[in-house]
């Protein structure tokens, strides 16, 4: 505290300096936001946060990003970001596409990478794109029905050098630096992050989720051709890990990635090919036992104390699309190729090697079409269809579908009305279920979903948007009191009203308030309301963020009902020193009050001892920061 103490004073000194700055850093940034040029209107619920959102409410890390949408913030018990956090999975958030750049960041063991840049420093980000459900098949080669998309920053706006540092509560720290060359249109940038948190406490042993990573990206464009390195190094504490109590005493999970990709374009035609490549090193430890291993001899089951795994995965992505337009049509379609292998080339178990007998190869191959046909000058109507079929190695192949209708209507150029029905399909990942639940029953998850959307423009400043959403999900993963996964027998039925008001002063000056309500039958979370605000203000050289989401769940178990809820406030200012200097101080869940995450336990083994273990997932934190240009 005494370090925040004297920034402050440090931002009383320099208050009385040259306000000439104000002018200047208005001037320069109403002028370059680069967020305009994707803005984008979806058939379903779209999330776009400008670099000025990005900048001056100090978002570091994605946490900062998703607790203010529709998508949320959650991690799974291995403390890796999972919005979809479910059951015993390692990770649950198949159907979430992260990208850098119009090239997907993926996994062949997880589905996708977005466990891996959940704390990564966003110092490379200039804007960033997030839809509920794909607005085009053309975007991804699996099926998505989240997509985050991150736009790195360009060389013509970003020349130059940059320096940042924070430092924060439990001894979080990071640092990056980035360079850019506009003649030579490239971007660089590398970053170092230590994110910690406070530990858990499971009956006298503490739990850690911390993590520390670097992170580089390289980008060059070369005319029409696109390049991305993109490398990631990560050790995650475990938190509760593969262990039944959550108890660990030891463990880590370390993991490489390099993702390489090129994407060129030849008038209507777009070629991309992509290589991703992760090495995972994890290992857990507990005395007592982590779970129990079947044996044929009297007891039946013994403890598994130890459990350490070193392998690697590889995918290869070859996708081509194409553009034509026809009088009153514009035809997309196109097909991709994906590679996956995978493989343990340690594997032990109580410190005995044994042999890794999961799936170690999966290959897609996806065709898509759209049709967006213009009914009337203002009525455009699209239709879409998408087919993907799976060649597993140990699993069953299998095929997955889908396609939608989007009816997209103008009445003036102050209302938009849009009505879509989608049809989605997507699997959690082979590896997760088949290796570890050894599970080959698993049905693809079917989803039927409407979505009517509705947004009033007020004014060049102002907006308000309605967004129903009904859904029908069939097959969901559901665990068992063994332990293993099955697919559920019934349908899961989801229905969501978001209404969110948006007034946009200018690029700097900035206010939405949210409202998200949530119904689900046949779930034990029976109802969410989520209230959203996010003010973002400048007052001369000072920049000012203020940012409150409220969560109030309400659970139903066996007929009876209870409610949680929780509210995270974050504050935070920016002084703008000079042209190549500013301070920051932030301050998260200032009131430590945030809403509270549920982790079950089983104890003694005993899958009827179950206990429930409440974690903030947004720590109540102080960060200072400094930022250097040059």
């Amino acid at each position: 505290m005494q370090v925040v103490v004297l920034l402050l004073i440090l931002l009383n000194i320099v208050f009385a300096a040259n306000n000439s700055i104000k002018t200047l850093l208005n001037e320069i940034e109403k002028k370059e936001d680069l967020s305009q040029q994707t803005k984008q209107e979806s058939a379903g619920i779209s999330y776009v946060i400008t670099r000025y959102q990005l900048d001056m409410m100090q978002a570091r890390y994605l946490r900062d990003i998703l607790k203010n949408t529709v998508v949320g913030y959650e991690i799974s018990r291995y403390g890796v970001l999972d919005p979809w956090s479910a059951n015993n999975l390692p990770y649950a958030s198949s159907g979430v596409r992260v990208f850098i750049d119009n090239q997907e960041i993926t996994t062949a063991k997880y589905d996708n990478g977005l466990f891996l840049l959940g704390n990564i420093n966003l110092s490379f980000v200039d804007h960033i794109e997030i839809y509920y459900l794909s607005p085009s098949y053309k975007i991804t080669t699996e099926p998505a029905y989240v997509i985050i998309k991150l736009y790195s920053k360009q060389p013509r706006r970003d020349e130059g050098k940059k320096v940042s540092f924070s430092y924060g509560t439990y001894g979080s720290n990071s640092q990056s630096f980035e360079m850019a060359d506009n003649k030579k249109n490239y971007y660089i940038n590398f970053s170092h992050s230590e994110v910690n948190h406070k530990l858990v406490d499971l009956d006298g042993v503490n739990v850690s989720r911390d993590n520390k990573n670097y992170h580089f990206l390289w980008t060059y464009k070369n005319n029409n051709t696109n390049y991305l390195l993109n490398a990631i190094y990560q050790n995650q504490d475990p938190f509760m890990g593969i262990s039944m109590d959550g108890e660990l005493d030891e463990g880590y999970q370390k993991y490489k990635e390099v993702h390489f990709g090129i994407e060129h374009k030849l008038n209507t035609l777009n070629f991309k090919y992509t290589i991703d490549y992760m090495v995972d090193d994890i290992y857990y430890y507990e005395n007592s036992g982590l779970f129990l291993q079947k044996i044929d001899t009297y007891p039946y089951f013994t403890p598994v104390q130890k459990v350490y795994v070193k392998g690697y995965d590889l995918v290869n992505t070859l996708k081509i699309s194409n553009e034509k337009s026809l009088n009153k049509q514009r035809i997309i379609y196109g097909a991709s190729f994906r590679n996956k292998s995978m493989d343990y080339y340690n594997l032990y178990v109580n410190d005995s090697a044994i042999d890794y007998n999961g799936i170690k190869k999966q290959n897609i191959i996806n065709l898509f079409i759209e049709d967006n046909i213009q009914i009337k000058r203002n009525h455009i109507v699209t239709f879409g269809y998408e087919f993907s079929r799976y060649f597993n190695d140990v699993v069953n192949d299998y095929n997955l579908h889908q396609y939608k209708i989007v009816s997209t209507y103008l009445p003036n150029s102050k209302n938009i009305i849009k009505l879509s029905f989608h049809h989605i399909e997507y699997t959690v990942p082979p590896y997760l279920y088949k290796t570890l639940f050894g599970a080959n029953v698993l049905k693809p998850q079917k989803n039927d979903v409407v979505i009517g959307k509705y947004k009033k423009i007020f004014d060049d400043e102002s907006d308000i948007q309605l967004v129903g959403f009904y859904g029908i999900n069939k097959n969901f993963p559901i665990a068992k009191t063994d332990g293993s996964l099955s697919s559920y027998d019934k349908n899961i039925y989801v229905k969501m009203i978001d209404l969110k008001f948006h007034k946009n002063y200018d690029e700097i000056n900035d206010f939405i308030i949210n409202y998200i309500y949530l119904k689900l039958e046949n779930i034990n979370l029976n109802r969410s309301h989520r209230v959203i605000l996010l003010n973002t203000h400048r007052y001369k050289r000072f920049d000012f963020f203020e940012n409150i989401v409220y969560q109030n769940n309400e659970y139903k178990v066996d007929g009876e009902k209870n409610k949680k809820s929780g509210i995270d406030v974050s504050l935070g200012v920016k002084y703008n020193y000079s042209r190549n200097l500013t301070f920051s101080l932030k301050g998260e869940n200032i009131f430590n009050n945030a809403y509270e995450n549920s982790f079950y336990r089983i104890i003694n083994f005993d899958p009827n001892n179950l206990q429930t273990t409440n974690v903030q997932l947004i720590d109540r934190k102080i960060t200072i920061g400094m930022e250097y240009w040059f």
